[in-house]
């Protein structure tokens, strides 16, 4: 608005001024002139196009939850999932989970023996017996060994390869402890390792690792080994064998020596005594956990009764106080028995020597209770072999003065030999027939004797008995007279015995007739002697009664033990065919309840037990009142060949070990007995076969195992 008026106020100064001038300069601008007052609004003009989106502004804080809402309806139920793994069983009361170790040892890195700077890596595994694995840590005990090299003079526990401690000072010694012991790496399902310390001044040999294990309270246990080459790969073989001849427990696969009974641990540690004699080198060799070498510990035991020194022998301290009543059931001097090779006569040591003749002395001061060696003093070290060894030109080699039998010491003046008369075409004899012994004598130079001079022997019986395992005497007057007699021979040197007659030397003894016989097989055993100073010559012979079939033994395998001696002197071998002759069934009024001698069922039975027995002289055993049974006698099978044993239990067997006056009682109380004396027993009805209280179930002692009675 002040524009327009300025504007109007020049238009009129030049009409009034007439004509135009020079424009002049222009003046300077006036001051600004009072705002007027705004002019209406116009009209709003059209909207612009949208302005693209501004960025996104930054989150703002989350707001409070709301309240929960309400539970949805339940769906479906979803399809069965497939089934999972079996678990493991449980265990039945009194049962243990069960162990099983393994020890496995890396390959030699020349593929054969491990040298100079090579280190071994032995491996383990734990498992139950389901097959589970078993961790480390659960186990209560681990004893780890390294021994070598096998020759028994000179294996020693290898420390130095172990890295463990040889000092007796120290807390732990000659052994490692996995559970302890920071090298071993692994798990229990892939196994764990240990790594030890590389090969150095070890000798050349075969070595073992061996690994004892056991859970708590020794529960559950196991013993295994690994055998590796060092510096040689000649393998040395073991130089005895022959323990489980006499120590397997036949029915339960354990060995018996002397972890297995209770003492060290509640239930025995039988595991200790699993691998002889490798097993028993890891404790026992020239510096082991024990201080008793393997040569001395096995010597000695079988020693026994021989000991003489009181470091030995003393009942409190004697190294073999708990074996001094030992006798080995064979000849001691027998070293075969034991050695599988020639070692125990082509290298004789001071060592091995002095473990049986212990009271033996080197020195050249005797000591007290000592001898001394009859070659004279000489260092431990000398070379035995000059005077001892095989084949030497010395004075006393070991073959010579180990060489044995069961003949030594004794004359023998007279040799029997004895056969029957033809045997029927079916295979046996029957009733009706008559069978005729024919039976020679001769002297040792084999001149047979004449019969003037059979009628001046000192002693010639016949015995004749049957069947096997059930047997009485039979087919002699003896057999008849039995009703009146102790005694069940016939005389052969008797001049009036109208069965005897002779065909030149040959003496031939008819038997009465058959007649009604029990079927099986049957004996006829001869015995005798010249001069009465001299042993006796046997002869033994047997005949098939009513059947082609020879009826098994119930029992056998003494010689196992016993090996080819004779028991009663010269009289007979270890063979229940001979002992029966005497040990009958029949009953005669007189001797043990009746019976004469006991039958062999007791005397056997009662022999094996007598340290436990109530009163060993019923039984006639008090000169053999301290013999201890290689193992636990509940192994039935260690003797018996047949099913007898738990099918037909019988008084004269069980009593001999039962000997109480409870069981006696018992035994009596069920035994019927009719007017003629005969006797019935009733003892399978509760101890027979697949019976309750039956024989195999009352001595079992395989499933579960069961740890022997203190021996």
């Amino acid at each position: 608005m002040h524009r327009s008026i300025t504007l109007m106020g020049v238009v009129g100064a030049l009409a009034l001024a007439g004509c135009k001038g020079t424009d002049g300069t222009n003046g300077t601008n006036g001051v600004d002139g009072l705002d007027g007052a705004n002019g209406t609004a116009g009209t709003n003009g059209t909207d612009g196009t949208d302005g693209s989106n501004g960025s996104n502004g930054s989150n703002g804080s989350n707001g409070s939850n709301g309240s929960n809402g309400s539970n949805g309806s339940n769906g479906s139920n979803g399809s069965n999932g497939s089934n999972g793994t079996d678990g493991t069983d449980g265990l039945n009361a009194g049962e243990t989970r069960g162990l099983t170790t393994t020890v496995s040892v890396s390959e030699a890195p020349n593929g054969v023996y491990f040298d100079t700077g090579d280190a071994v890596t032995v491996t383990f595994t734990f498992t139950d017996s389901s097959g589970a694995p078993v961790a480390l840590e659960d186990l209560a005990r681990t004893f780890f060994v390294v021994d070598g090299p096998k020759d028994p003079l000179l294996t020693t526990t290898d420390c130095a390869m172990m890295g463990a401690s040889c000092d007796r000072a120290d807390s732990t010694h000659h052994e490692l402890d996995l559970l302890t012991d920071s090298r071993v790496t692994g798990s229990a399902e892939a196994g764990y390792s240990l790594t030890l310390n590389a090969v150095d001044a070890e000798e050349p040999g075969t070595y073992s690792a061996v690994l004892w294990t056991t859970t708590s309270e020794y529960a559950d246990q196991d013993m295994e080994l690994a055998e590796f080459q060092v510096k040689s790969g000649d393998y040395e073989a073991d130089i005895v064998a022959g323990c489980d001849s006499c120590h397997l427990g036949a029915a339960n696969g354990k060995y018996y020596f002397h972890h297995i009974d209770p003492g060290y641990s509640p239930a025995g540690n039988w595991s200790l005594d699993k691998i002889p004699v490798d097993g028993c080198v890891a404790c026992h060799n020239n510096d082991g956990y024990s201080e008793n070498t393997i040569i001395k510990k096995i010597h000695g035991v079988h020693m026994g009764e021989g000991l003489q020194l009181p470091e030995n022998i003393d009942p409190d301290t004697g190294v073999f106080k708990d074996y001094v009543n030992v006798v080995f059931p064979a000849d001691v001097r027998n070293c075969t028995y034991c050695h599988v090779d020639d070692s125990w006569k082509t290298s004789p040591s001071v060592l091995a020597c002095t473990t049986c003749h212990d009271n033996v002395s080197f020195d050249a001061t005797v000591p007290d209770g000592h001898v001394q060696h009859s070659g004279g003093a000489m260092a431990t070290t000398t070379d035995c072999t000059v005077c001892h060894g095989s084949g030497s030109t010395g004075t006393a080699p070991i073959s010579t003065v180990h060489a044995n039998s069961w003949t030594d010491g004794l004359t023998f003046d007279t040799n029997v030999s004895m056969s029957t008369s033809a045997t029927p075409a079916a295979g046996y004899f029957s009733d009706g027939d008559t069978i005729t012994l024919n039976i020679n004598f001769t002297d040792g130079s084999g001149t047979a004797y004449t019969e003037s001079q059979i009628d001046e022997f000192s002693r010639m019986r016949l015995l004749v008995y049957g069947p096997e395992g059930d047997a009485r005497p039979v087919l002699t007057q003896a057999a008849i007279d039995l009703a009146a007699s102790y005694y069940n021979y016939m005389d052969l040197t008797s001049t009036t015995d109208e069965s005897r007659s002779f065909s030149g030397t040959t003496l031939q003894y008819t038997l009465d007739p058959i007649e009604g016989l029990t079927p099986g097989t049957y004996f006829a055993f001869v015995y005798g002697r010249n001069d009465s100073a001299a042993a006796y010559g046997t002869a033994l012979v047997e005949f098939q009664v009513g059947s082609a079939d020879r009826t098994p033994k119930k029992a056998d395998n003494c010689m196992d033990c016993h090996g080819d001696e004779y028991m009663h002197s010269s009289l007979a071998p270890f063979d229940i065919d001979y002992c029966q002759a005497c040990h009958d069934r029949q009953k005669v009024d007189s001797g043990w309840e009746g019976y004469g001698a006991n039958p062999i069922m007791t005397k056997a039975h009662a022999v094996h037990y007598v340290t436990h027995l109530n009163d060993p002289a019923q039984y006639n055993l008090t000169s053999m009142d301290t013999i201890v049974f290689p193992q636990d006698v509940r192994n039935c099978v260690k003797c018996h060949v047949t099913d007898d044993w738990k099918q037909n239990p019988t008084l004269p067997a069980c009593v001999a070990c039962h000997d109480g006056d409870d069981t006696y009682a018992h035994a009596y109380i069920n035994t019927y007995t009719d007017g003629e004396g005969v006797e019935t027993e009733s003892c399978t009805v509760c101890h027979g076969d697949g019976k309750d209280f039956s024989v195999e179930n009352v001595h079992n002692i395989t499933d579960p195992y069961v740890y022997p009675y203190v021996r």
